[in-house]
């Protein structure tokens, strides 16, 4: 999924949600460590859009269930 325009849509789906001004850095890191789970530079943004991403995946798997 990553690099695909489904995981490009993602990120702007979850840089528009609202969240707390701690958590508005969306500065990322280079596409090489995307693999890796490091998507933004700052990690709490990181681990939340983690988080965000893996509530996707769960969403589209109970649709087809």
């Amino acid at each position: 999924m990553l690099k695909t325009k489904e995981h490009y849509d993602l990120i702007a789906a979850f840089e528009q949600e609202k969240t707390s001004p701690q958590t508005r850095r969306f500065d990322k890191e280079e596409k090489s460590l995307w693999v890796r789970g490091i998507i933004y530079q700052h990690g709490p943004t990181n681990e939340l859009f983690l988080v965000y991403r893996m509530g996707y995946a769960y969403g589209k798997v109970a649709a087809t269930a």
